[in-house]
């Protein structure tokens, strides 16, 4: 049995079937993929499992246990969304913003103010961003703002981590750091088990040891070799296959480089 299970999940928003019968399931500790065209429903699935946007149908369970759908925000799960609207310049820093999320979830009547700071702390200096805290939130770098995005998603601890486009903004310098952070964090104990959304196939295909093909219903799912081959990317983007052939893993300069 996998650990996380996505079973025959269907969304419809406004009318209009979004995702339809998508089944795909994460071992304990593996880095997984979701690729696929704009409009594919790769954000909606995340959202769905996460319990921010209703479900026609379908199941999710973690660890053997199915989660009903009004409790599926309390699973342990740390998102880490594809960007994230605040006023930058509102005078808040990033340890004030972490402690307010805290205080926000589920066991915050448990914590007492120097608990609270201590687990933001605690979060931060996980993902090395320790030197942030007192930063302004709406002062940071794009780099900067990801890494606290992370440890934003740690916070409590979760042993999921949903990673939606988290290249976004970054250069390259930026990408390699970000990938070496969450290649550290799977290494932890327990490890965290990874699930990206993402549009670079060169990072899928080096990262995920898992790839799910989408486009509103699964088109396909297994290995990096397995699933990124031109004739799936075509049966996934349609016409705009070409417009990723660039970034195929299977052509000589991606395999040389």
């Amino acid at each position: 049995m996998s650990y996380l299970e996505i079973d025959e999940l269907t969304v419809e928003l406004d009318g209009i079937r979004v995702l339809d019968r998508v089944s795909l399931a994460l071992e304990k500790g593996e880095v997984a993929a979701i690729v696929g065209p704009n409009g594919a429903g790769k954000t909606t699935l995340l959202k769905a499992v996460l319990g921010l946007v209703p479900v026609v149908s379908g199941t999710v369970s973690v660890a053997g246990r199915k989660v009903e759908p009004h409790h599926r925000g309390a699973l342990p799960i740390g998102y880490v969304p594809q960007r994230m609207d605040f006023d930058r310049g509102f005078p808040i820093t990033v340890a004030e913003f972490a402690g307010l999320r805290l205080s926000a979830g589920p066991t915050a009547f448990l914590q007492r103010r120097g608990e609270t700071r201590a687990l933001v702390m605690e979060a931060l200096n996980r993902v090395g961003a320790g030197d942030l805290a007192q930063r302004l939130l709406g002062r940071l770098s794009g780099g900067e703002l990801q890494r606290a995005l992370i440890a934003f998603a740690l916070l409590g601890n979760p042993e999921i981590l949903f990673l939606d486009e988290p290249l976004a903004g970054l250069d390259i310098s930026g990408e390699e750091t970000l990938y070496q952070l969450v290649d550290e964090l799977r290494r932890t104990s327990p490890p965290l088990t990874v699930l990206m959304v993402s549009h670079d196939l060169q990072v899928v295909y080096r990262r995920a040891s898992r790839v799910f093909c989408l486009n509103r219903s699964l088109v396909c799912s297994g290995s990096p070799t397995e699933v990124l081959t031109e004739e799936n990317l075509r049966r996934a983007y349609g016409a705009m296959v070409g417009f990723y052939e660039h970034d195929h893993p299977h052509s000589e300069e991606a395999v040389d480089g």
